[in-house]
């Protein structure tokens, strides 16, 4: 993998240290979180409980817990479709956003609603990922 050039890596640096600069008091001392049982202690279960948790304990993790969402599944087929579509060669693709049929975030005003396609449930990296981008994007 090659390194971006040294004048697109300063700049980088530049942006971010403003940007840290601007939001200092809003990040405090940020903890690294990592994928393992000391951070995510719950199994997994591709439901919406199960999102529901995992969704939780991320929030906490970001300091965010004061901020109301719900994640919830749409789609065809539901959660009973999501499987299959999953195979265990890990060549098959789960459900993209295009593939949603409805925005991936709502301000619905006294809390954000988090939408989900069925396929997005059957990898917990893939939804854990997910969940944290629309978490940074709440935030």
């Amino acid at each position: 993998m090659d390194l971006p050039e040294p004048n697109v890596s300063r700049e980088l640096l530049a942006r971010y240290a403003a940007i840290r600069a601007i939001v200092a008091s809003e990040l405090g001392q940020p903890k690294l979180v990592l994928p393992t049982g000391e951070f995510f202690p719950d199994r997994f279960e591709p439901s919406e409980a199960g999102v529901a948790r995992v969704l939780k304990r991320l929030q906490a993790h970001a300091g965010i817990s004061d901020i109301p969402v719900r994640a919830q599944v749409v789609g065809e087929g539901g959660l009973e479709g999501s499987s299959s579509k999953s195979c265990g060669s890990g060549g098959c693709a789960p459900q993209t956003n295009s593939e949603l049929q409805a925005p991936r975030l709502v301000d619905a005003g006294d809390t954000w609603l988090l939408n989900l396609s069925p396929g997005e449930l059957t990898h917990p990296v893939g939804l854990t990922t997910l969940l944290a981008r629309s978490l940074s994007a709440i935030f």
